[in-house]
Order: C-alpha cells, then structure tokens, then sequence
C-alpha cells in the first residue's frame, strides 16, 4: 500500500512504461512482407458471387497438376473465361502470401 499521496497519483501511469515500449518493439520489428506472385494454369469451373449483396465475384479454378479447387478473386481488368476453358495466370496465393486475406488474380497469360 502506498501512503504518500504523490506516488499514488504516479504509480498508474508508471505501470504504463512496459507496456508502451513492448509496444514500439513490436511496431518496430513488424516489417511490412512483400507479396510473393505464382504462375500457375487450370480450368475454369464456374463464377460466382459471395455474399448476399456483395458485388465482389470469384472464380473456382481447378489447378493443375494437383487438380484442387482454388476459390481466387480476380481484378476488373482480368477477362472473364468460358466455362471448361483452360487457363494460365498469374496471382498472389494466400497460402504463399500469410497476409493476404484472400488469393487474388493479377493477369492472364497466354
């Protein structure tokens, strides 16, 4: 228990120093990663939009030569492609890029 007055009214923002400096540490540390591009070729399988209003629309491509399904957003420049069509692009991969919320297609090649 503290008794002096002066240091009771000090004591909270005292507590507050550790706390503030692991906090610059980590904005310090924290270094922005850059985004990491893969080329990869597939089928297209079928558009579709998620959400129940939303405007923002995926494509369901199945890559080769895995063969999975890959859920990818896609920029407003990419053309669309038919159904059953094969397809090479170039895209940020979530799982290459943690920091991406969603795998997203930057162009097509051909």
């Amino acid at each position: 228990m503290i008794r002096n007055a002066e240091t009771q009214k000090i004591v909270p923002y005292l507590a507050m120093i550790p706390g503030a400096i692991l906090l610059g540490v980590a904005f310090y540390m924290n270094k922005q990663k850059p985004s990491v591009s893969t080329e990869a070729c597939g089928m297209v399988e079928r558009y579709y939009r998620y959400g129940k209003y939303s405007r923002s629309e995926r494509v369901v491509i199945r890559v080769e030569p895995s063969m999975k399904q890959r859920h990818l957003n896609f920029k407003s420049h990419v053309p669309r492609w038919q159904q059953g069509q094969r397809v090479c692009f170039e895209y940020y991969d979530r799982y290459q890029n943690p920091h991406l919320g969603q795998s997203i297609i930057l162009r097509a090649l051909h």
